[in-house]
């Protein structure tokens, strides 16, 4: 009996121990700030330069037939009428044909320069007549501008332009050298486009970056389950991207008279086992999301968080199956192509899939050819890479620069309570074809992200709020008068 109770009660003093600590857990110092009022510029006349912008349609056609040229022609014009003390002040380049590069020399040579980037080109709108506005109107209603491009990514290329505009308007000049990169091809991903053309530029003359800011993150606003107030998501790294085809070989012949192991019975017994199995998680991501959020979360979530090297596998288990967390945490398999046949009555000899994987970082193509050549375990499946990014490098979160951007936020928020975190891009961004060229590169663009305007990416009804515009401008004005005296 008495062995009993030490038991017990040694259970209960376990207990007591994982459950009582979380009940005093404060958000750190840092997590709160405050800072002077600034000027910004006119919010009739940011709103009315930022729907002429949408009205531009520099649009990425799927085909690079397709592309428009006299459209971007027609946007660098209407930058430089738009930003006069931009286009005088700084020194502009074209790259790649369109995309521009402009430098705002610093006052002291011997630091390292900064850019920020964002892009000028939008994906095509399909259904037009679907939408409450028309994609390329500009048109400002109920609290928003909507229109192609509002939110991905003029918004926050116009902002970035805004903001340089107006503290050169005060005579302004930065301390450390900076570069704006407005790229013209984002949304095709080119290797050989804008942005690696500015990379090839940075190396030709041997010039490092103390760090790039890019868009790719945002502020979460009810998309995180149990966080009840906005957090500010940094990218310090992005997924690698791979195109995989798997080709299946079978015997063809007559539909009347099918043998076992046809090229489509391959094909769909491989992607059900890919489907059944997914590649390996991870828990760094997590971790650091839940060290930054802990404070913020239910008691429950907070404590599990908390006790993450003890509960660890039990939390890995249950967000391993959330969507939203998922894409965190693994490297994810997404079929998206699938070809066989062509007339009803005749088994094809072949039959193809296409899976497009984003690798999460510390994996490689490599890596993934080869768990999956491990899962599917056919010799009749001919597995080939398509079009390949490899993962980027994890960037620091402690770094001078994440507290510069950290703090910028803060700055913004001002009275809005706020949470940050690091956090890994699950998209692609044309900031990693810039990673040769700089240590440290981040993603985040100053805009509430909530779930009815999550799908307007790439979707219909995209759409900016009129509030978030204003803080995204006042947000560069902030950064980058806090560059000076970065350590």
């Amino acid at each position: 009996m008495k062995k009993r109770y030490l038991l017990g009660g040694a259970l209960l003093l376990f207990v007591a121990w994982l459950a009582i600590p979380p009940l005093f857990l404060e958000p750190p110092e840092q997590q709160k700030t405050s800072a002077a009022a600034i000027d910004l510029p006119p919010q009739d006349q940011t709103l009315a330069r930022l729907s002429a912008a949408v009205r531009i349609k520099t649009v990425s056609p799927e085909n690079p037939v397709d592309f428009d040229p006299q459209a971007f022609r027609d946007f660098h014009a209407f930058l430089e009428q738009s930003f006069p003390l931009v286009h005088s002040k700084l020194e502009k380049q074209v790259l790649a044909g369109h995309s521009l590069l402009f430098k705002w020399p610093g006052r002291d040579e011997t630091l390292k320069p900064a850019l920020l980037m964002n892009h000028m080109d939008v994906v095509p709108v399909l259904n037009p007549e679907l939408w409450q506005h028309p994609p390329f109107e500009g048109v400002i209603a109920d609290g928003h501008l909507w229109g192609r491009g509002a939110l991905d990514d003029k918004g926050g290329m116009m902002a970035q332009l805004e903001a340089a505009e107006s503290l050169l308007a005060r005579g302004h000049q930065p301390e450390r050298t900076l570069y704006f990169l407005f790229g013209h091809d984002e949304e095709r991903g080119n290797p050989e486009g804008g942005a690696a053309t500015a990379a090839r530029y940075f190396a030709d003359r041997d010039i490092r970056l103390e760090f790039v800011l890019d868009e790719g993150m945002v502020i979460s606003d009810g998309l995180m389950p149990g966080m009840d107030i906005p957090v500010a998501m940094i990218g310090i790294a992005e997924k690698g991207y791979m195109d995989m085809k798997l080709t299946a070989s079978g015997e063809g012949g007559h539909s009347s008279m099918p043998d076992a192991g046809s090229s489509i019975e391959r094909l769909s017994r491989a992607l059900t086992k890919l489907y059944d199995n997914p590649l390996p998680t991870q828990m760094m991501y997590v971790r650091m999301l839940g060290e930054n959020l802990k404070y913020y979360m239910p008691y429950g979530l907070k404590a599990a968080i908390h006790n993450i090297d003890i509960l660890g596998p039990l939390l890995e288990k249950g967000l391993a199956s959330d969507s939203t967390m998922a894409p965190f945490m693994r490297t994810t398999t997404a079929p998206t192509i699938l070809r066989a046949g062509e007339k009803s009555n005749v088994i094809p000899p072949m039959a193809s899939a296409v899976v497009n994987f984003r690798i999460i970082p510390g994996e490689t193509s490599d890596d993934v050819m080869r768990q999956v050549a491990e899962i599917i375990n056919d010799p009749n499946i001919k597995l080939e890479k398509g079009g390949v990014s490899e993962p980027s490098p994890v960037s620091d979160p402690e770094g001078a620069a994440f507290k510069l951007i950290r703090r910028s936020i803060l700055e913004t928020a001002g009275d809005e309570e706020m949470a940050t975190t690091p956090q890994l891009v699950t998209g692609a961004t044309d900031s990693r074809f810039l990673v040769g060229v700089t240590d440290n590169t981040y993603r985040f663009q100053y805009v509430h992200i909530t779930p009815d305007l999550r799908p307007t990416y790439h979707g219909r009804d995209e759409r900016i709020a009129v509030s978030d515009y204003a803080k995204m401008i006042e947000f560069y004005v902030r950064l980058i008068g806090n560059m000076d005296g970065m350590q």
